[in-house]
């Protein structure tokens, strides 16, 4: 039978590393960024600053966002209801579109601005307008299988 030896200042050292690992600080509040895609909660704000889209949980596993004037912080639009569990993204393109993407129970749609007082939700259909102008940000954040079948013929 061995035993595994320590060595000199072993055990000192591993127990620096356990205790160093434990933290008893507060979580971070999310963060506003710029660019993206946004994956976990926090803020988004738009390639030229006009819109902020904010991603919250609103129950104890579901994701709502809102978009909002980044001036005002009026809300013009909300959507979500989509499990954090599973695999979603908000994406702003150089048009000031907001592309949304949920693996739990929605398709990969895009929000525009009416340029009234509202956004305007169009999910992208197969070998749709909006399936060719995929942004390469989104395309690489989607599953490939769904990017495959986005960009195949209806």
């Amino acid at each position: 039978m061995s035993t595994r030896s320590w060595g000199h200042g072993g055990l000192p050292l591993a127990a620096l590393l356990a205790v160093g690992c434990w933290s008893n600080a507060p979580p971070q509040a999310p963060a506003t960024q710029q660019g993206g895609p946004l994956t976990q909660l926090g803020s988004l704000t738009s390639v030229d600053g006009a819109w902020t889209v904010t991603a919250e949980r609103s129950s104890s596993s579901l994701v709502d966002f809102t978009i909002a004037d980044s001036a005002t912080g009026a809300e013009y639009a909300a959507g979500g209801g989509f499990s954090d569990a599973q695999r979603w993204f908000l994406f702003w393109d150089a048009q000031n579109r907001l592309w949304s993407y949920n693996s739990d129970v929605g398709p990969l749609g895009v929000w525009t601005h009416n340029g009234a007082s509202a956004f305007t939700f169009q999910p992208v259909r197969a070998g749709g307008p909006l399936a060719a102008a995929i942004p390469p940000e989104v395309a690489a954040a989607l599953p490939s299988s769904v990017l495959q079948s986005l960009r195949s013929a209806p």
